[in-house]
């Protein structure tokens, strides 16, 4: 398994549209009607734009330290090569390889991100700067909470250039998720690094009441998390309006085409200031995605692990004989390893009632774990501060509770139970990729996991 490299491209875009996507700024094609089970959009009424008269907000809050006005594009390039990140554009910031490479961010925000990192993750050091320059972006093959914390950041130093606002104004940023699971985890992070800045933020999303996220936006909030047929529900009975919205992120773009939401997203931004800021997150590109882009102005286009290729990852593999064979006998052995070398781990079950049989045992004799909770979301804040601060090293949880869970510093992954596909097994080892060093991943397999042996070996072969 290995690293891919990255090459730095300078130019070559126009503002009239994507150089990479290879499509005209007024030719969106490709549609997908609604899903059976996804509610028709409401009629949208969008405002009559006039860009003379829109009040102008602040866009570049970027200021780089002197060390990366001195870094050199071979210095650059190498970093790129290092982290597997491709970048296509013009006027191109380089990326903040440290917090000290960006002075423009307050201690209010950057001191919950110095409790979790040591150095911004490859996405965010590229994606800080352009998107705290006011850049329009996509962001391809990114996923999980470094999407999520890559965004995060400059959306708060974005909300607090601008004027304060007044009773009704509306949100001042909006970001789209497809899922409900994926808003509330947004909502987390955006809780978390807000916090001390006093930034308000509230989650519009189906299968929930309204008349309490009617009463959030009535308070007033800066920033709406939400699905796109809830949120146009709640702009089409006025109870949300759009109007002071100067930044959008689309997280997950290629799946909101896959649930139905296309129209719903068009109808949406046509209820926006055209001259807003973009911030775009897809694991690839579709027609639908490239249709998004073609509304954003000289895009940068940043392309992660461009492709594909497994992470730098040492998999460790044990193999049960029978179905007596003890799997926490193996496991106690891996985590007395752990703990002696005072590491962290992630311990992977299949469902989330055996994460917290597993959970119990653990504790039981003496290990200093900790279960995901599924959806309190307090609850999963003070475990993952106590993660993170080494007093719970060992984390359980199944693959949908921990999904896009960030884990920085995670050394080892443990499947305690392999999973049913090879795309949850690829993200497993993913959770210990790291650009400076090398992870670890035990799998333990048994008589019940030989549906998975013929995927295996072709991916391990690979």
């Amino acid at each position: 398994f290995f690293r891919v490299g990255a090459i730095l491209v300078v130019g070559g875009t126009t503002s009239s549209g994507p150089m990479r996507l290879g499509m005209s700024r007024y030719s969106p094609t490709g549609d997908a009607g609604p899903s059976d089970d996804t509610p028709m959009c409401p009629t949208l009424v969008p405002p009559r734009w006039d860009l003379e008269e829109l009040i102008p907000f602040t866009k570049n809050l970027y200021t780089p330290s002197a060390r990366v006005l001195n870094r050199t594009a071979a210095e650059v390039e190498k970093y790129l090569h290092r982290t597997g990140i491709t970048i296509y554009g013009e006027d191109l910031p380089w990326p903040c390889e440290s917090f000290d490479d960006i002075v423009c961010l307050p201690e209010t925000i950057m001191g919950a991100v110095h409790e979790i990192f040591q150095a911004p993750e490859p996405v965010s050091a590229l994606v800080w700067p352009i998107a705290l320059k006011g850049r329009d972006a996509i962001i391809l093959g990114s996923h999980g909470m470094r999407s999520v914390v890559s965004y995060t950041i400059p959306l708060l130093q974005h909300i607090n250039a601008q004027p304060h606002l007044d009773p009704g104004d509306g949100p001042i940023v909006l970001v789209l998720c497809p899922t409900k699971e994926s808003a509330e985890s947004v909502q987390e992070t955006c809780t978390r690094y807000g916090r001390a800045s006093g930034i308000k933020n509230t989650a519009i999303i189906g299968g929930t009441p309204k008349g309490p996220q009617i009463r959030n936006l009535a308070k007033g909030v800066e920033i709406v998390i939400g699905t796109p047929g809830r949120l146009c529900d709640l702009i089409a009975c006025n109870a949300l309006t759009l109007s002071r919205i100067t930044l959008v992120v689309v997280d997950e773009a290629e799946k909101m085409l896959d649930m139905g939401y296309a129209d719903h997203i068009r109808q949406m931004f046509r209820c926006i200031r055209p001259d807003r800021q973009s911030l775009v997150y897809a694991g690839f590109v579709t027609p639908f995605v490239k249709e998004i882009c073609c509304t954003c102005q000289n895009l940068i286009e940043v392309h992660v692990n461009p492709q594909n290729r497994t992470p730098d990852v040492t998999q460790h593999w044990h193999f049960l004989m029978n179905m007596e064979q003890s799997r926490k006998h193996i496991v106690s052995v891996v985590l007395d390893e752990v703990l002696g070398r005072r590491q962290k781990a992630l311990v992977f079950t299949l469902d989330k009632a055996e994460a917290d049989d597993l959970t119990l045992q653990f504790r039981r004799n003496g290990y200093p774990a900790l279960v995901m909770p599924q959806l309190d979301a307090d609850q999963r804040l003070w475990v993952l501060n106590e993660f993170h601060q080494g007093n719970s090293p060992i984390l359980v949880g199944d693959d949908q509770t921990l999904q896009n869970i960030e884990l920085p510093g995670l050394e080892v992954v443990v499947s305690y139970q392999l999973p049913t596909t090879i795309e949850a097994y690829h993200a497993r080892l993913k959770r210990v990729c790291q650009a400076d060093r090398a992870g670890d991943a035990v799998h333990i397999f048994g008589p019940q996991d030989a549906r998975l042996a013929p995927d295996l070996v072709k991916f391990l072969k690979e």
